[in-house]
């Protein structure tokens, strides 16, 4: 079900918390965000409605967010976290060569998370890491500047 900035804000008063201007100006951030988002890229993206935010009210509003189930954070190989509504549930991948990221639809992964659960007794959280590995481009002759792809190709 798709989030919206009524039912995120119930969610949040429901659990007892405030909408503050903060707050308000980072759901309606991650809600108008095609992509995921950096908490650098949150804070140019609040500041660009709440002027007055700083990256203390940002973080705090992304970490209750997160408690409320609302927003999933991934760690997308050695760079920072990037910030997602959690009804955005897809697997990256992150190229190690260029650091090109793609996000596979969850339903594709379906089959391999229940086998995993069926065989394993492991529940796996697909967003949370990403998976890495060397896109087409990198591997290519073309790009010397990552032999290590080919080589591992």
């Amino acid at each position: 079900m798709p989030m919206s900035v009524a039912k995120i804000e119930e969610l949040v008063r429901a659990s007892g918390g405030r909408v503050t201007p903060g707050r308000r100006a980072v759901i309606d951030a991650l809600l108008q965000s095609d992509n995921w988002l950096t908490a650098d890229d949150m804070l140019v993206a609040v500041r660009s409605a709440w002027p007055r935010a700083n990256e203390a009210a940002v973080y705090r509003a992304l970490e209750s967010l997160e408690q409320l189930g609302v927003i999933c954070h991934t760690h997308l190989g050695h760079t920072a976290s990037y910030w997602h509504l959690a009804t955005d549930p897809r697997q990256s991948l992150v190229c190690e060569g260029c650091g090109r990221v793609v996000l596979v639809p969850a339903a594709w992964l379906e089959a391999l998370h229940r086998r995993i659960r069926d065989e394993l007794d492991f529940v796996v959280a697909p967003d949370h890491f990403a998976w890495s590995g060397f896109c087409n481009r990198c591997i290519s002759p073309q790009r010397p500047d990552c032999v290590q792809a080919r080589s591992m190709s």
